[in-house]
């Protein structure tokens, strides 16, 4: 059987306080009631690079997340597995008072949720965004 999914929403925050671009999505899976959430962040708000590392301490950090097999029907949500890219980059290549573009890679590692298995180290390559960018207050 294929599924289709449905991309829902696509939204950039611009995040004054961090100086910092979020760029956040969901795809949602129509037969199997499940969602997933991918999250870019990226702590500049001008055109540019920036490398993630795993070891960052700082109030915002370069990552990518997501959050895959969510289900969608009950109160306590939860994903079935975690991921997030532990080392790569993430790029800005244009951004203005409406729209922001841009570009993301990197290794990443995925925890499944208590009972499920840790999913083997993935690699993106070519990701990229392109979305509406709205100001935010934090």
């Amino acid at each position: 059987m294929i599924h289709t999914t449905i991309q829902t929403f696509a939204i950039g925050q611009r995040v004054s306080r961090e100086s910092t671009l979020r760029v956040m999505t969901n795809w949602f899976h129509d037969a199997q009631g499940t969602a997933d959430f991918a999250g870019v962040t990226i702590p500049r708000l001008t055109e540019g690079a920036v490398a993630i590392d795993g070891i960052c301490t700082g109030e915002s950090c370069a990552g990518v997340t997501l959050a895959l097999e969510v289900q969608t029907g009950g109160v306590f949500d939860q994903a079935k597995y975690s991921c997030h890219l532990y080392d790569g980059t993430v790029r800005i290549n244009s951004i203005s008072n409406g729209r922001a573009t841009g570009t993301f890679s990197g290794t990443g590692r995925c925890t499944g949720q208590p009972g499920t298995a840790n999913l083997d180290e993935f690699r993106i390559t070519g990701g990229t965004f392109d979305v509406n960018v709205m100001d935010v207050a934090s």
